[in-house]
């Protein structure tokens, strides 16, 4: 499958992943530990980028699908000609309409972060005395530095390589205090590193709203996590000058600043933030036990739920021998003499995509068709050629589910179809109905993908008809 296509698997599988774990999570919110929360959403966020198959891409799904030659696995099924689509004079390749979405993605993340890390580093100074020997008191590494800024509305870490954690020019020395424990808590988790990591699945998966999801639920959890982190140990007064803070700094401000690590994410979690301060107790040994099982259990989910694509294997197969001539009926050795062939689809003569070479609707290069694509109605009858023996059915990634028919010479493969009501070994007449067209594999609408094997390759199955 190509590049695309599998991009595409990724995002199906991160979009199941992301359902199974919304819906899970749902009753789990109030009882299971706020960094469980965090460690399932991250698990989302990776099954959306990792390239990562499942282990059920190597099993076969029914035993006759291993009876499929090598050179079906090499056959396109797009039915799309020339690789555009589109009416009239506009018409765009899909790769280039992902690349642009995933650009405008960029912008909208990018732009405005830069923007503000720009003013806010601009304005920036170092900290006084104070401020810093409290800093370095909870704070004993280099890798991280602190900076007072006019700009910053909140505490915030900015940056990947250089770090820094910003804090707001004010007085309001307590409270600052309590700000440097909710940034660090977020600097030793790796918190900005993760929302970076968010930003490239939203570009990646601009088209999915499973990725803005996940997104939006690992922000929201990690907040709860560095909140109940920081309070753990205080005492109740303490925590409410913990919400008091929070309250100071989440006042006037919608959102967090994007792609930073901040104390204030927003009014719109606010009250549950408050509600978690102020009732946190610390989970007994059988509720961690319990989330710990939780948490294998979806590692097993998010990489059973791999691509089933062999895009992600190291190299394709290699492609069998193609006959370079046109084939023609009296080339084949026809189980009889004299043996009309059937158009394979009565209710279309519509080919719109012919045996031989073309470009490739999404790689943009040069590529061997090996059949020709009919135009089709998911459910339209789809008919033997010739009288022969069913050699085998079955399901494959890319040509969804087929049927080869052995006529005692060459043979003939019906793939994307949407029914098969033919077994291993039945004997079919010319012209008998054997199943119904449709786009089950890799496909970008219901066609019937028909194909002529002739000595161990592939030849033009439309010659077949040519009187």
């Amino acid at each position: 499958m190509n590049d695309l296509g599998f991009l595409i698997e990724l995002s199906l599988s991160g979009a199941l992943l992301s359902t199974i774990v919304y819906v899970a999570c749902l009753p789990l919110k109030k009882h299971a530990p706020p960094r469980l929360m965090c460690c399932l959403w991250l698990l989302v966020l990776l099954r959306f980028c990792l390239p990562l198959p499942s282990p059920l891409a190597h099993v076969k799904l029914t035993p006759a699908a291993s009876a499929i030659p090598d050179a079906v696995s090499v056959v396109s099924s797009e039915i799309i000609p020339a690789g555009e689509i589109g009416a009239g004079g506009f018409a765009l390749p899909l790769g280039l309409i992902w690349a642009l979405g995933a650009a405008a993605a960029a912008a909208a993340q990018f732009v405005p972060y830069f923007a503000m890390r720009r003013r806010v580093l601009r304005s920036a100074r170092e900290a006084d005395r104070e401020l810093s020997e409290c800093f370095r008191a909870m704070y004993s590494g280099s890798w991280l530095r602190i900076a007072v800024s006019s700009e910053a509305r909140s505490p915030m870490i900015m940056g990947l390589v250089r770090p820094v954690l910003v804090v707001p020019d004010t007085e309001m020395r307590t409270e600052l205090r309590f700000a440097l424990k909710h940034e660090l808590e977020h600097h030793c988790r790796g918190d900005i590193y993760v929302k970076w990591l968010a930003a490239l699945v939203k570009c990646l998966h601009w088209f999915n709203p499973a990725a803005y999801l996940a997104s939006h639920e690992f922000a929201r959890s990690c907040e709860f996590a560095c909140d109940a982190a920081v309070v753990r140990d205080m005492p109740r007064e303490e925590r409410r000058s913990y919400g008091e803070t929070l309250l100071r700094f989440a006042c006037g401000e919608s959102q967090g600043p994007p792609l930073s690590a901040g104390m204030s994410r927003g009014q719109a979690i606010l009250k549950e933030r408050l509600v978690l301060i102020m009732k946190y107790e610390r989970h007994s040994a059988s509720m961690l036990a319990a989330s710990a099982a939780l948490l294998m259990l979806f590692a097993a989910c998010a990489v059973l739920l791999g691509p089933l694509s062999a895009a992600a294997d190291t190299a394709p197969p290699d492609e069998p021998a193609v006959s370079s001539e046109p084939v023609t009926a009296d080339d084949v050795t026809a189980p009889d003499a004299g043996t009309e062939y059937v158009w394979p689809l009565p209710a279309n003569e519509t080919v719109t995509s012919p045996f031989g070479t073309r470009i490739h609707p999404v790689l943009q290069k040069e590529i061997t068709h090996n059949g020709m694509d009919i135009l089709a109605q998911t459910g339209d009858s789809v008919v033997a050629a010739a009288p022969g023996t069913v050699e085998s059915t079955g399901f494959d990634t890319e040509q969804g589910n087929f049927i080869i028919i052995d006529h005692g010479g060459f043979k003939t493969l019906y793939a994307q179809l949407s029914a098969i009501s033919v077994d291993t070994g039945d004997v079919v007449e010319a012209g008998q109905a054997i199943g119904a067209a449709g786009s089950t594999g890799a496909s970008t609408g219901p066609h019937l993908h028909f194909g002529l094997i002739n000595d161990g390759g592939y030849a033009d199955p439309a010659q077949l008809f040519v009187k």
